[in-house]
């Protein structure tokens, strides 16, 4: 194992509308590399419904780790913007590159 492997530490969430679905879900379909795929965005404010209220992800988020991928830059400036939209301080720099290497 790389020794940078340490630094993960992922959050995962698992949502299945078929067994327990959830008004606050929203569904779009959405093409991600040429293929047609449905998400589910999860509600992190206030705006969305009371019963989020006390959720606001600009004081949750602390820091992103993006890759290993070759395509950083594109998406740090993506994730930045996305970030700075959503209320997030100092977004430029919660976000850094991973040191894990790209496999060839």
């Amino acid at each position: 194992m790389h020794d940078v492997f340490h630094e993960e530490r992922e959050w995962r969430a698992i949502y299945q509308p078929k067994i327990w679905p959830s008004p606050l879900m929203k569904s779009s379909t959405v093409v991600v590399a040429g293929v047609p795929q449905v998400i589910y965005e999860i509600p992190l404010d206030a705006k969305a419904s009371d019963q989020v209220a006390d959720l606001d992800f600009a004081k949750m988020f602390d820091h992103l780790i993006i890759g290993p991928t070759p395509y950083v830059w594109p998406m740090y400036e993506a994730l930045v913007d996305a970030l700075v939209k959503s209320g997030v301080p100092d977004a430029s720099k919660r976000i850094v590159p991973s040191l894990i290497p790209i496999r060839a």
